[in-house]
């Protein structure tokens, strides 16, 4: 139980240190990003996740890249749905899809051709305001907090391996103790039965000693009254 206890602290002050290892990076390119993504322009989006992965900024680049994949199958749904429609013959409909998918992603490509196709007024695709091309960290080198980082995991594990050994030394001597005290017991117990049978033997003995007592009282009782007997004189009367 101890032990499950210590390597329960030991991983929750891990998982506190990697949390906070994660909250000290930099997220500004993956913040940039996600306003990309809520003004639905998710080709820059897209641009400044690759850029923020380059630049290690964490989780953050990976969900956010997995986010614009589903919002553009999102659109390339809404676009299929407006060409089946338009195929159909109701333009209401194949409209209203083409502009549902352009609200998703303002640069479908498709979406907007076929607005331009169905004669509808149609806002140019938004030229991106920001190129990434390479990105280089303000931020501080993170180095100095990494190396805290492994000296706390060092000086824990180490703490772990003194605290657990003492423990095995612990359940060592319990161990002995427990045994020592059951040869003990068992000795005590074989001392008791001994004593059982010595007074056993006693009072049999004793027993014994009484009844030959009493037979020889006895046969000294009968061998008086026998001569007393033979003794008496044959005038007398009794």
């Amino acid at each position: 139980m101890r032990a499950r206890r210590g390597a329960g602290v030991l991983v929750l002050v891990l998982g506190v240190l990697i949390s906070l290892a994660g909250c000290s990076r930099d997220h500004t390119l993956c913040a940039y990003a996600d306003g990309l993504v809520k003004d639905a322009r998710l080709t820059e989006a897209a641009n400044a996740y690759a850029a923020a992965t380059r630049a290690e900024e964490g989780d953050c680049a990976d969900d956010g890249a997995d986010e614009v994949a589903d919002r553009r199958r999102t659109a390339t749904k809404e676009v299929a749905r407006a060409q089946a429609a338009l195929s159909g013959g109701d333009r209401a409909a194949a409209r209203a899809f083409f502009e549902s998918a352009l609200r998703t992603d303002k640069g479908d490509q498709a979406a907007l051709q076929g607005l331009l196709l169905l004669g509808a007024p149609v806002t140019p695709a938004p030229v991106p305001t920001v190129v990434v091309h390479e990105v280089r960290s303000t931020s501080a080198p993170a180095w100095p907090f990494w190396a805290t980082i492994a000296v706390a995991t060092v000086a824990l594990l180490t703490a772990g391996a003194v605290w657990w050994w003492g423990l095995k030394d612990m359940e060592r001597v319990n161990a002995q103790l427990t045994t020592a005290l059951r040869q003990v017991q068992e000795q005590a117990g074989n001392t008791a039965k001994e004593g059982q049978r010595v007074d056993a033997r006693i009072e049999q003995a004793r027993r014994t000693t009484l009844r030959l007592f009493r037979d020889a009282m006895s046969s000294s009782a009968s061998s008086d009254s026998s001569r007393e007997s033979y003794e008496r004189p044959s005038g007398d009367v009794p």
